[in-house]
C-alpha cells in the first residue's frame, strides 16, 4: 500500500466533495513536511467551474494514528456543519474528506499569515487582532455539544507531580522553588469552580491560528476536548507570552494585547463569574509555563539553563496575583 494518496485519488475526492461542481484538471504535490507524529503535504487544485479556471491550495495531513486523524476529521466536520461554514469572519479550514487506509485527512489551506508572523509586524492593530481572536474564542466556544461525543478533559489535569520530580532531577538547585510552586498549584487544583465545559479547539496557539484583514482561521484541531473555556484562554496567552521571552526577551511585550483578549472574551460571555475566571486563568497560566518549562528541558532536552529562572519566577508572579492579569 502506498504510503499516500495518488494524485488521481486526491482529484477524485477533490471533485466528489464540491458534488461534482468542480471539474478537476490537475493536481500537484506542491511539498512534503515530514514529522515527529505526522507528515503534512500541500497539493495544488486547478478545476474549472461555471466556465472559470480556479485554483485552490489544500492539505494533506497523514497521521501515523488512525484514532487521532479520524477523530480530528470528525471533530472538524462537526463544527464546520454547525457553525462555521457560513460565517465570514471566523473561520476554520475545511473539511475534505478522510481516507482510513493511509489515515489521510484532506483540508483546505488557511490563507493569510500566522499570528506568531503578525505579532512581530509593527504595521498591524494588534487591539484589532486581540479582539478578533476573543470573539472566534467566544464562537467555538458557544457552539452546541449535546450530540457530539467528545473525549473528556486531558490537558486541564496537569501532571504536577511527574513535572516536579523530573524537573528536581534537572534542577536540584531549584528544588524548593519547584516543590513550592507545585504543592500551590496542588492545593488550588480541588477548588477550581467551573462555570461551564465547553468544546475547546485544545492547541490554539500563535502558530494555528492565520489573519487576514477580514478572518481569523484556525488549523490543526487534533488536541480538542470538553473543558474549562479559562484553560484555553491562558493558553493561548502564555504561548503569547512565551513566543515574546524567546524572542524579546521579556515576557510582557504584548501585555496590551493580552488584556484586551481577556476583556473582550468577558464582555461578550457576561454570564461567567470574573473573580472565578481569573482566578482559573492564573493557575492554568503556571500550569502551562511549568509544563513548558519541561517540555523544554525534559522532553526537547535542550539543556537551557537560562529559562528556568525567568520561568518559574513568572509562576511565583501568577500564584501571587501580581502578574498583568
Amino acid at each position: 500500500m502506498d504510503k499516500f494518496p495518488s494524485l488521481e485519488e486526491i482529484r477524485s475526492i477533490y471533485e466528489t466533495n464540491t458534488n461534482n461542481k468542480r471539474h478537476v484538471t490537475k493536481v500537484e504535490l506542491i511539498s512534503i513536511l515530514p514529522r515527529l507524529q505526522d507528515t503534512i503535504l500541500e497539493y495544488l487544485v486547478t478545476y474549472v467551474q461555471e466556465g472559470s479556471i480556479k485554483k485552490e491550495a489544500v492539505i494533506g495531513k497523514a497521521y501515523s494514528q488512525y484514532e487521532k486523524g479520524i477523530s480530528s476529521y470528525h471533530f472538524l466536520k462537526f463544527i464546520w456543519t454547525n457553525s462555521f461554514y457560513d460565517l465570514q469572519q471566523f473561520k476554520v479550514v475545511r473539511p475534505i474528506a478522510f481516507i482510513p487506509k493511509q489515515n489521510f485527512f484532506l483540508m483546505s489551506k488557511a490563507p493569510g499569515r500566522k499570528l506568531e508572523e503578525c505579532l512581530y509586524d509593527r504595521t498591524l492593530d494588534h487591539i484589532h487582532i486581540a479582539n478578533q481572536i476573543a470573539k472566534w474564542l467566544t464562537h467555538m466556544h458557544n457552539i452546541p455539544h449535546t450530540s457530539f461525543q467528545v473525549s473528556t478533559p486531558k490537558r486541564t489535569n496537569p501532571e504536577i507531580n511527574r513535572y516536579s520530580h523530573e524537573l528536581i532531577v534537572l534542577l536540584p538547585h531549584k528544588q524548593s522553588r519547584v516543590t513550592s510552586i507545585c504543592q500551590q498549584l496542588s492545593k488550588k487544583l480541588n477548588s477550581l469552580l467551573i462555570d461551564r465545559a465547553v468544546l475547546l479547539h485544545g492547541d490554539f496557539h500563535t502558530r494555528n491560528i492565520f489573519l487576514t484583514p477580514s478572518q481569523v482561521v484556525a488549523i490543526d484541531f487534533d488536541h480538542h476536548f470538553i473543558g474549562d473555556p479559562a484553560w484555553e484562554i491562558a493558553y493561548l496567552i502564555c504561548q503569547i507570552e512565551i513566543s515574546s521571552y524567546f524572542k524579546l526577551g521579556v515576557f510582557d511585550a504584548f501585555s496590551v494585547m493580552i488584556q484586551k483578549i481577556i476583556a473582550t472574551y468577558l464582555q461578550a460571555n457576561p454570564f461567567y463569574d470574573c473573580d472565578q475566571f481569573y482566578d482559573r486563568l492564573s493557575f492554568y497560566r503556571v500550569c502551562c509555563y511549568l509544563e513548558s518549562l519541561h517540555y523544554e528541558l525534559c522532553v526537547l532536552k535542550t539543556g537551557n539553563q537560562v529559562i528556568p529562572e525567568p520561568f518559574l519566577h513568572h509562576c511565583q508572579t501568577c500564584l501571587q496575583g501580581k502578574s498583568i492579569l
